[in-house]
């Protein structure tokens, strides 16, 4: 039920038109040219309203227990692509809602079978850049 709630809030078009972000941080997105944007948000906001060098980003949600994952090869990112590291409303039932869907997010993040290898292979030897939610560096070592 809290999930349906959830969803029908964050894709009422009266709601989305309400949605906004801090327009400094919008330019500094925009103009940082990041080829991978990490997001903890469980809605498409961002991939509607920023390009990577005047091209959309490619849209991953991560879904525990299946095999999502940034596109990369050997550690190199293939296409710009915004990861939504909590699964965004709308995809299915995967998505971190309540503090049980937090831990098992946490919990699938770091097991060898569920976690985005890749995405750990190219966040290996990289600095994170946070913005609004601290994401530990235990999350991807």
């Amino acid at each position: 039920m809290l999930r349906r709630q959830v969803k029908e809030i964050l894709t009422d078009k009266d709601n989305v038109r309400k949605i906004s972000m801090d327009p400094d941080v919008l330019t500094f997105l925009e103009r940082g040219d990041f080829p991978l944007i990490l997001t903890t948000c469980i809605f498409r906001w961002l991939d509607k309203h920023i390009t990577h060098q005047g091209s959309e980003y490619s849209t991953v949600p991560y879904r525990t227990g299946k095999d999502q994952d940034i596109p990369a090869v050997d550690g190199r990112l293939i296409e710009p692509t915004i990861f939504h590291l909590f699964g965004y409303v709308g995809q299915d039932r995967n998505v971190v809602v309540t503090e049980n869907d937090f831990l098992r997010y946490l919990h699938c993040i770091q097991d060898t079978n569920t976690r985005p290898e890749r995405l750990k292979k190219y966040l290996e030897n990289k600095y994170i850049l946070s913005l609004g939610c601290e994401i530990p560096d235990w999350t991807f070592h």
